[in-house]
């Protein structure tokens, strides 16, 4: 990821001008970033991106549940190659390594048990068991902005002014 770039390498910028530059310092053809969006520790969104010196490709974005994340970033780096090799284009060799990883958050231990087979299944939007599915970003962000909105009004429904009264008696005689 970008922080891993900036950290071993002391490259800064965005993911396509530190995947431009990793290019140009090490004569790369291609370079791969997985992005994770946190929600919970067992919750995120999971996709990559692929840059090359003329083109950069994005996958689809995955809903995880997560059992365990060793050997997740491996998984990846391992499918992407196998693809490549297999002479998958550059979008379908991202897609096949975002959906192997993926499929590697539902297992326990670091070493990624799916079958080609079922890489593609859920590339195709299938996965059995239904451990990921294929996000529909703009309708998670229209259903998040939705529940803010909703939390914004409830907060403000529940908000009550507290204020402090004095009674005093009064004894008329």
């Amino acid at each position: 990821n970008e922080e891993d770039v900036q950290n071993v390498f002391g490259l800064q910028g965005s993911y396509e001008e530190l995947a431009q530059k990793i290019i140009q310092k090490f004569s790369c053809k291609l370079v791969a970033f997985t992005l994770r969006e946190s929600f919970s520790a067992d919750k995120n969104i999971w996709s990559s991106l692929l840059l090359s010196k003329t083109e950069s490709f994005k996958s689809e974005k995955y809903e995880i549940q997560i059992v365990d994340r060793v050997g997740a970033g491996d998984s990846f780096s391992g499918a992407l190659i196998y693809a490549l090799l297999n002479d998958y284009s550059n979008q379908n060799s991202l897609e096949f390594a975002t959906a192997a990883s993926c499929l590697k958050h539902s297992i326990h231990g670091d070493f990624n048990q799916v079958t080609v087979d079922e890489v593609l299944s859920l590339m195709n939007g299938n996965a059995n068991p239904a451990v990921c599915k294929v996000m529909d970003y703009n309708k998670y962000r229209y259903e998040k902005n939705k529940k803010e909105k909703e939390a914004l009004k409830k907060q403000k429904a529940n908000y009550s002014e507290t204020k402090e009264f004095r009674l005093s008696s009064v004894i008329d005689v």
